[in-house]
């Protein structure tokens, strides 16, 4: 039926911002685990401060940030 349909469709919407939610505190906790401040981070990897704080606050999809910002993010956060 279609409000089955809709049930699911919800469900997956959910999964998938539960997904970035996760992904966006974990940029935040390995940030902290580094003992690094925002601008410290955004420094270090030359991604704009601005940007940075919109993937913490899930303002900003990380899940579409380019590959290059992503292995920038991963080599100085030292996340594998």
């Amino acid at each position: 039926s279609f409000d089955k349909f809709v049930e699911v469709i919800d469900e997956k919407l959910e999964d998938y911002k539960s997904g970035i939610n996760s992904l966006s505190n974990k940029l935040k906790i390995l940030r902290e685990q580094k003992d690094l401040t925002q601008k410290e981070l955004a420094e270090m990897t030359g991604i704009n401060l601005r940007t940075l704080q919109k993937y913490e606050i899930n303002e900003k999809d990380i899940m579409k940030a380019s590959y290059e910002t992503v292995e920038k993010l991963k080599s100085v956060l030292n996340y594998t």
